[in-house]
């Protein structure tokens, strides 16, 4: 399956991702290069006694725990707008106090 342009615009679309007009032939042409190697790892054939490299006896889950946190400055650092305590966001519901 050959990624054309209009399929990056799509899959950009549907991730919410603005791609320049300029960018579009190169990502189409480094997708359909990964869907490429992608196709040749299928075609792999590894012998019958070859282990699996998934590991379902080992417990990944870590126990919660509690840990430092960011301090209200660094949390805020990068906030698009702030009061200096808050965040602050555009109104979205508008409620009928009636």
């Amino acid at each position: 399956m050959a990624i054309d342009e209009s399929e990056v615009r799509r899959i950009a679309a549907l991730s919410r991702v603005r791609i320049a007009d300029d960018e579009c032939a190169a990502l189409a042409r480094d997708l359909d290069r990964v869907v490429e190697h992608i196709d040749l790892l299928r075609e792999v054939q590894l012998p019958d006694d070859a282990e699996s490299l998934t590991y379902f006896d080992v417990d990944v889950h870590r126990k919660d725990r509690a840990i430092g946190g960011l301090d209200r400055e660094d949390a805020l650092r990068n906030a698009p707008e702030t009061d200096g305590t808050y965040f602050l966001v555009p109104k979205i519901v508008d409620r009928d106090e009636g």
